[in-house]
């Protein structure tokens, strides 16, 4: 298992994590399978979406 340690600057703030995610799972050299990512806070919410310009 791998830790991302996220800090914010604002009280609601979008962060895209989608590189640091990326990053970690091919250190870890994975061909297959499912990457699960989920937050240990509970005021910490996490949305999966499309990230496309404009």
């Amino acid at each position: 298992m791998e830790r991302l340690e996220l800090r914010t600057k604002e009280s609601i703030e979008l962060i895209d994590i989608t590189d640091e995610v990326q990053q970690i799972v091919r250190a870890k050299r994975v061909d297959s399978g499912i990457c699960v990512v989920f937050s240990r806070h509970t005021t910490t919410g996490i949305v999966i979406n499309e990230n496309e310009p404009g």
